[in-house]
């Protein structure tokens, strides 16, 4: 398993970039919905747009780990593509009344 991982691809890395924001954000929408419940009493503590980008955000952290080794390059170069695309997709369709207006 983590043979795979150490490979220098950059299909590896958009791969890599595409599931480690979904496991973020699941994995943050669940500890807020927890805490929320408990904390709150139900009264919702971060806004899902919110969780979207801290987790696009989290993503520069995997980007981070494979650009620290010149033998991944290629890897983070993919990780941070995708990275790019996510923060423009979120701003574009969280923001696009804002520049189309």
């Amino acid at each position: 398993m983590f043979n795979l991982l150490k490979k220098n691809s950059v299909w590896l890395g958009i791969i890599a970039g595409i599931i480690s924001p979904v496991f973020f954000f699941f994995t943050l929408s669940f500890l807020v919905e927890k805490l929320s419940l408990k904390l709150t009493f139900g009264i919702q503590l971060v806004q899902e747009q919110n969780l979207e980008l801290i987790s696009i955000f989290l993503n520069l952290f995997v980007m981070y780990v494979y650009l620290q080794n010149p033998k991944y390059e290629r890897t983070g170069r993919g990780v941070l593509l995708i990275t790019f695309i996510l923060a423009l997709v979120h701003f574009y369709t969280r923001y696009k009344f804002i520049l189309f207006n």
